[in-house]
């Protein structure tokens, strides 16, 4: 349903995105989206970061976040989410390799 997808893009929104996600107990899944670099030596950028629990999805804008939001909340929930032995972190890696 909609309502179990939230964007975040405020600090109202990542109060809650961290309520939810950081609570003890919690099973994260962790996706991202990458804005393409269109230059050759371009460096990446996330533009969008997906962590989901069993009943939410939060999209977190990280184009616009970092530069709306409180930096010490955005810093203390990666600090929370990476590093909390209380909160189970999934996700997948994928490398592309160009030869």
């Amino acid at each position: 349903p909609e309502r179990s997808i939230t964007i975040v893009d405020k600090d109202r929104a990542l109060e809650r995105c961290m309520q939810d996600v950081l609570s003890p107990g919690s099973i994260v899944g962790v996706d991202s989206e990458w804005r393409p670099t269109l230059c050759t030596g371009g460096h990446a950028r996330i533009g969008l970061l997906q962590l989901s629990t069993a009943s939410h999805a939060y999209l977190l804008d990280m184009v616009v976040l970092p530069k709306r939001c409180n930096q010490k909340l955005l810093q203390r929930l990666f600090s929370g989410l990476f590093t909390s032995k209380k909160v189970l972190v999934l996700g997948m890696l994928v490398t592309l390799l160009q030869a």
